[in-house]
């Protein structure tokens, strides 16, 4: 999730940021000096930022709001008025402790003293009120919007959202947004918290906000780059759910278009190769396979410029378009830069199997064998190489010999008193996590433990972690999990559980 800068940095960058824009447009001429009680608040207003002694600018700041808001009907320069006076609150928030919801009379208002006000809403308020009279002067106020309060609010949106205070990132957000519109980290926020409450339709427009206010700045490249791999992943998700086939045409066409400006947008690593496979997925969900087929056609013809990942992505799509002659090459592709990914090596083999290419197992076989132990069907996986190897030879003595080895080895994957499956294997940068069934085939209950290496993707152990299960009855199951802190944890492998 990305961090939002430091609020000293906005302020550093207002004049950078802003200062162009503000000179391309009509200049903006806000009279502060009349009438009186406008000029006697400016005046208040520039003694609060000189003060020295603590307090004494909240008096000034006090005194400039009882002038600006007591009778302001009688105040007959009303831009001048609320310009004032979103400064003023403003400079609250800078320089004073009230927080963002202080009471009417701390401020200096002298009705309803003891009411709570939102300080932020007032100074939407005065500062639309500019706005509206003057739009030259949507620069000028953007400049005084963006200041601590609004850093203070978006940085927590952001802290909220990754801490999972889903309810308070939202509001938070809000806040923020309602100051500054304009800036893409607020809606990045309500756009996870919307996705994350089963809100597309929300989720969609604040992504669509996001995006415009990245607009072409290219200190917002990657937040740009991920919102569009985000939204394709988002209308790929809801087209599977939607239930009128026009809305999933639509939502599919959102998706491949929202791709296609990732990669326009210069996606790079995991994101450009999650780009590639969905466009390709969607191709195939809309029975195009041939251009489906030429998505990847280059990665057939030099899987050496892809990553791992994207080749096996691939070969799991065209395992289901039924061009398990592709799946092959991918998957083997996949297996061969990256030996000891689990699921690379197995799909492989399924792939082998379904293309009779058995003569081609025994290495990834052996593999997964020592990868995934307690898996029957590596077992039978192995049991299948020899019985090829057996049936391939001339020799009858090396024939029975390899038969016989074959016959061993579906045994064992028969008689396997404990069966361990792989339900989720996510190594990221922080934090590798591997988790499983196991499942005990015998007759008698049995104590069980499961001791995990973690390995980079050379084949090194980089960390080992084990869980105890306990007892597990015959015929019942148990579940394990185990994490690793160690850095570039790439795949995983588990010492033979009897």
């Amino acid at each position: 999730m990305p961090v939002m800068p430091k609020s000293m940095w906005f302020t550093a960058a207002l004049v950078t940021v802003f200062g162009a824009e503000a000179a391309a447009q009509a200049k903006c001429e806000i009279d502060e000096s009349s009438p009186e009680q406008l000029k006697r608040a400016m005046v208040s207003l520039q003694l609060s930022e000189a003060a020295s002694r603590p307090g004494q600018g909240n008096v000034r700041l006090k005194e400039a709001v009882k002038l600006l808001t007591d009778s302001p009907e009688k105040i007959k320069n009303t831009v001048g008025r609320q310009y004032l006076l979103g400064k003023t609150l403003v400079a609250y928030t800078m320089y004073t402790d009230v927080g963002f919801f202080p009471t009417r009379g701390l401020l200096g208002y002298t009705t309803n003293p003891e009411q709570p006000v939102d300080i932020v809403a007032a100074i939407d308020s005065a500062f639309d009120a500019v706005e509206a009279a003057k739009p030259e002067c949507v620069a000028d106020m953007r400049a005084f919007r963006m200041q601590k309060a609004w850093s203070t609010l978006a940085q927590q949106a952001v802290d909220q959202l990754n801490g999972g205070n889903l309810d308070s990132a939202a509001v938070l957000a809000h806040k923020a947004d309602m100051l500054y519109s304009g800036w893409p980290y607020p809606t990045m926020v309500l756009a996870s918290v919307a996705q994350q409450k089963n809100d597309m339709k929300g989720a969609f427009a604040y992504m669509e906000r996001t995006l415009q206010a990245a607009g072409d700045d290219t200190s917002f490249v990657q937040l740009k780059r991920q919102t569009l791999v985000d939204m394709a992943n988002l209308a790929v998700n809801a087209a599977e759910l939607a239930k009128d086939p026009s809305e999933k045409q639509a939502l599919r066409a959102r998706a491949r278009s929202s791709y296609q400006a990732a990669i326009a947008a210069g996606v790079t690593g995991q994101q450009a190769e999650q780009a590639r496979v969905g466009i390709a997925d969607l191709m195939l969900s809309a029975g195009d396979t041939a251009a489906f087929r030429a998505q990847y056609v280059g990665h057939l013809q030099d899987p050496a410029k892809y990553g791992a990942m994207e080749l096996l992505n691939f070969g799991v799509a065209a395992t289901r378009a039924g061009l398990m002659s592709d799946a092959a090459k991918l998957f083997g592709a996949a297996a061969a830069q990256h030996p000891y990914n689990r699921d690379a090596v197995f799909n492989t083999l399924v792939a082998y199997v379904q293309t009779k290419q058995m003569d081609k197992m025994m290495p990834l076989a052996t593999r997964l064998t020592e990868l995934d132990p307690n898996n029957p069907t590596a077992w039978n996986f192995l049991a299948a190489a020899y019985s090829s190897q057996a049936g391939a030879t001339k020799d009858a003595v090396q024939k029975k010999a390899l038969n016989a080895k074959a016959v061993d080895l579906a045994k064992k994957a028969e008689d396997m008193g404990i069966e361990l499956q792989i339900t989720e294997f996510s190594p990221r940068e922080d934090k590798a996590t591997l988790s499983g069934t196991l499942t005990n085939r015998g007759k008698a209950a049995k104590t069980v433990s499961v001791t995990v290496e973690f390995l980079d993707a050379s084949g090194a152990v980089v960390g080992t972690q084990s869980a105890e299960v306990g007892s597990i009855a015959a015929g019942k199951s148990g579940k394990f999990t185990v994490s690793s802190d160690a850095k570039n944890v790439a795949a995983f492998r588990y010492k033979p559980i009897s």
